[in-house]
């Protein structure tokens, strides 16, 4: 280049420097708070006239989309309402949807009202507590097979289940306490799925001895399921849940800005052996920014839960939602709020527990202690006399958990029979001696 050579684009050796950058705005940006995506846009839009829907594989609910799009896409900018079928939210055939609300009582007009929103959605479980029906039948409709506990007093339990799911002789079905307690039982594809449907007794005075009922009723039933099926609770437990263990996420919820535990109830322990004896996850529980199941003007409480074993508790089953901005959510008066989550049909390989209890070796030493009356008989007699009166149980449940209590602690203390060197001996002779006799008894029945 000559000297007083300029370029046309400014100094050529800055250029080779450093990259240069355009900071004039493109032609035609869209503002900050615009919805850019379409597929979004329909999926809050999805979200806002149903009160959730699918994307991406996940439950979207109005609580979880950015304020700024809420207010760019209005209700105003609906020409119908949109269906919420989406068939390509999980891969085909590997989960499982499942709806569960305590509808505090079903009239004909709410009913109707259901009917039409269910028909928009893509559900395959249904769970409707406290219908007040007291008829107990099963009919069909043209989506669902219908299953319905009643109760003489306020209760009532409704089970829908979806014709893509199973059909009608792949569900079977037992009202435990009618319009409180049902179990259902679903073949899927070779495995079954155990629901357990549940409408605890609200607490009041006089109503102890039927909570008790219940929490026994349950323990019963869920000891006869193989863990071979697939587990799901829900229901409203009237009972809340406090953080004692890794099977409980958060033990209070977000309500106006706090954060609040709810009431606790007296019979909670009975609940949470329950959780821990059969290692239940509670999957409503993992989420800071989830409110209240149950609203009323003196207070707010989380007494609606989806439970299900750890094994079967992936990622995706833990984020179980609330819908408070279901249209079918009153917004005066006490609400329950309705639940939804997303499950695995697939089985996984539960692991089994550990062989527990007294082998007959175990036993045969315990009681030749007992006959000696030695030190290690007067250390296993002291130790269960003050486990005993130390202990709270008054539940059976509470008595299996106190059961186990004492078998860990009393079993170390008698070690199984050891064989000194002299009898390990004797024992090898006479097993050389028993099999020479078998030897020649064979020869002498072949001869």
């Amino acid at each position: 280049m000559s000297e007083g050579y300029v370029s046309v684009m400014g100094d050529v050796g800055a250029a080779y420097a450093a990259k240069q950058h355009d900071s004039r705005p493109r032609m035609g940006s869209a503002p900050t708070d615009s919805v850019r995506k379409r597929a979004y846009r329909r999926a809050i839009r999805r979200a806002l006239q149903h009160g959730w829907t699918w994307y991406r594989g996940q439950i979207l609910t109005p609580d979880l989309v950015a304020p700024h799009h809420l207010k760019a896409l209005s209700f105003d900018t609906f020409d119908e309402t949109p269906s919420n079928q989406i068939k390509t939210h999980h891969p085909k055939g590997q989960r499982f949807s499942c709806l569960s609300w305590n509808v505090s009582g079903l009239s004909l007009e709410r009913w109707d009202a259901l009917q039409q929103w269910i028909l928009l959605q893509d559900l395959d479980l249904i769970c409707l507590q406290e219908t007040h029906w007291k008829h107990e039948s099963q009919w069909l409709t043209s989506h669902y097979h219908h299953i319905h506990s009643g109760s003489n007093s306020q209760g009532g339990l409704l089970v829908m289940v979806s014709k893509r799911l199973c059909s009608f002789d792949q569900v079977t079905w037992n009202s435990i306490i009618p319009g409180r307690l049902q179990h259902l039982r679903i073949t899927l594809g070779g495995r079954a799925l155990d629901l357990i449907h549940c409408y605890q007794f609200v607490r009041k005075l006089g109503n102890d001895d039927n909570r008790a009922h219940l929490w026994q009723q349950l323990h019963d039933v869920l000891s006869t399921l193989p863990h071979r099926n697939l587990l799901l609770l829900t229901g409203d437990w009237n009972t809340s849940l406090t953080r004692t263990s890794s099977l409980v996420g958060l033990g209070d919820f977000q309500w106006q800005g706090k954060r609040i535990p709810g009431p606790k109830a007296t019979d909670e322990n009975v609940f949470q052996q329950l959780l821990s004896h059969y290692d239940l996850v509670v999957l409503n529980s993992w989420h800071a920014s989830d409110g209240p199941t149950f609203r009323h003007e003196n207070g707010t409480s989380r007494i609606d839960f989806l439970l299900a074993r750890r094994a079967h508790s992936d990622s995706l089953a833990r984020q179980t939602r609330a819908l408070p901005h279901m249209p079918l959510v009153p917004q005066t008066g006490p609400t329950h709020i309705p639940l939804i989550a997303s499950l695995r049909k697939q089985w996984f390989a539960y692991p089994k527990p550990k062989a527990t209890g007294w082998t007959l070796q175990h036993r045969q030493q315990l009681r030749q202690h007992w006959c000696a009356n030695d030190d290690i008989w007067n250390n296993v007699n002291e130790t269960i006399v003050q486990t005993l009166v130390s202990s709270t149980a008054q539940t059976p449940c509470g008595l299996s958990t106190l059961h186990h209590q004492l078998n860990d602690q009393v079993g170390p203390m008698v070690s199984k029979p050891s064989m000194d060197h002299a009898e390990a001996r004797l024992h090898s002779q006479w097993l050389s001696t028993i099999f020479e006799l078998w030897t020649g008894t064979s020869l002498f029945h072949h001869l």
